[in-house]
């Protein structure tokens, strides 16, 4: 984890870095050039800092924060900002002039979700809320989930192509991330019996050899014993 946060420690805007979108999670990012675009547009029309409160969303983690199966979020589509000494609905407008297209606003917790959705997919270029764009895509990551034809081809007649193509390329990924994580908590396990093994076996030489100078330091002893009573009798 600490390795991500590193690598991802990297200028990639005039005013962002890549780790601020990193996952909570897991740290990793995905991140669409034209949203960093758009959202660097927007820094530089109010010339105050952005707080980037979310953005790139591992399914894992989108789904213990609550957020939507489909949320663009897990693809790289999307961020939650703050900003810091200027009104929402005045940031909204700002958001508005620079047109993204979705764009949610929620006036409780202080923030505006913005995203670079197609415009021509159902709810795209929202101005008021974010909608819940129908698809199936979020379901392939629910456990058990599989990317088979019928899925791929209700992707693509619902979202269209490159769209489709971006899941199966998320999908392929992150199971490849999760064998890894597998593979890795196996080699921990193993390496943590082999480190015991060997405590053992180091406790027990030890053992052995405080037994062994016990046993030869008390023979010794007899031995010096029985040299300083012949020296006695020479005398």
């Amino acid at each position: 984890m600490e390795m991500l946060n590193e690598i991802n420690d990297i200028g990639i805007a005039p005013h962002f870095r890549l780790s601020e979108f990193a996952c909570p999670c897991c740290r990793r990012i995905m991140l669409h050039p034209l949203l960093l675009e758009k959202l660097e547009k927007l820094r530089k029309i109010i010339e105050k800092p952005i707080h980037i409160t979310s953005g790139y969303r591992c399914f894992e983690y989108n789904q213990k924060v609550g957020g939507v199966a489909n949320s663009y979020h897990c693809i790289g589509l999307a961020a939650d900002i703050k900003v810091k000494d200027i009104h929402l609905i005045e940031l909204l407008g700002y958001a508005e002039e620079i047109d993204f297209n979705g764009i949610g606003f929620y006036e409780k917790k202080n923030f505006l979700h913005l995203d670079v959705r197609l415009p021509k997919e159902p709810g795209g270029g929202n101005k008021k809320s974010c909608q819940k764009v129908p698809g199936t895509f979020g379901k392939l990551f629910e456990k058990g989930g599989n990317m088979d034809i019928h899925n791929l081809t209700d992707i693509i007649a619902n979202q269209g192509f490159p769209i489709a193509l971006s899941i199966l390329l998320i999908f392929r990924i992150d199971r490849f991330m999760q064998e890894i994580v597998i593979a890795q908590k196996e080699g921990y396990r193993q390496v943590l019996e082999n480190t015991k093994e060997i405590h053992n076996a180091i406790t027990t030489l030890n053992q052995q050899n405080r037994e062994y100078y016990s046993l030869r330091f008390s023979e010794v002893q007899k031995e010096l014993i029985g040299m300083k009573v012949e020296l006695e009798k020479i005398e």
